[in-house]
């Protein structure tokens, strides 16, 4: 599909590489998501990894977990992440909120640093993550509130199943960071004895995920997020036989 990618966490974290991104190309997806907390000295570098998606045709986006914001509230240097990026040939990237409170964050450096990201042609997003200071509602609000007027070119990963594990309700969050949102991740996520899981998507009627896509005034590039339990393929067909692709 033209606008699905599948991020490398959905798979077992003993997979190859090659073998995975080889399947991801049989199943018609666009790209992976590389997630930098999985690099280490087994997995290929960010060169090597860029090498095999080019010659597959496949498009990188890059995750970095890692709070945009400190503890004493000011942006962290982006110096590492930003060279990474550039390694790895990467058309987006993103990061968790982490401690921004306005007023005392510095704008003005984020919207530098931002900026680039943006003129390596690399797209800037936060995503909501599963903590109270990057997953809440309304921090995320002000935070966009507050890149807006200063015009810094940052956007919105909308996970969609983060939201639960927040106590948040995924729809109001959906409806009121719509417009920010340039990027969603999709997973199901369930209530179960042992607490919230995230789980595969299925075609069941009982599942939410097809009904929070739904929510989104326009068609965005999504990626699969969850522990992949057959062929990608047969998930790329329950996107595609949803009601969001139009």
């Amino acid at each position: 599909m033209e606008n699905l990618l599948i991020t490398m966490n959905s798979f077992p974290s003993e997979t190859n590489y090659e073998e995975i991104f080889s399947e991801v190309k049989a199943a018609g997806l666009k790209g992976v998501e590389i997630r930098r907390e999985l690099l280490n000295e087994q997995t290929p570098n960010l060169r090597e990894i860029k090498r095999m998606l080019t010659a597959l045709n496949l498009k990188a986006y890059y995750s970095c977990p890692i709070a945009l914001f400190g503890k004493e509230h000011q942006l962290i240097d982006l110096t590492t992440f930003y060279k990474e990026a550039i390694d790895l040939g990467a058309e987006l990237i993103k990061f968790s909120l982490g401690d921004y409170k306005e007023n005392i964050s510095n704008i003005r450096a984020l919207g530098d640093a931002v900026n680039y990201f943006t003129e390596a042609g690399i797209t800037f997003t936060i995503e909501n993550d599963q903590t109270a200071l990057g997953g809440r509602i309304d921090r995320l609000v002000n935070f966009f509130s507050t890149c807006h007027g200063a015009r810094i070119p940052i956007f919105l990963t909308c996970d969609i199943g983060n939201w639960v594990y927040v106590g948040e309700n995924p729809e109001t969050a959906i409806e009121m960071l719509r417009d920010e949102t340039i990027y969603i991740h999709i997973k199901e996520v369930i209530e179960t004895g042992k607490g919230l899981e995230t789980i595969a998507i299925d075609d069941t009627l009982n599942q939410k995920w097809k009904r929070f896509l739904n929510l989104f005034s326009k068609i965005h590039t999504m990626a699969l997020e969850f522990p992949i339990k057959s062929k990608v393929e047969c998930y790329t067909q329950f996107i595609q036989e949803g009601v969001y692709v139009r």
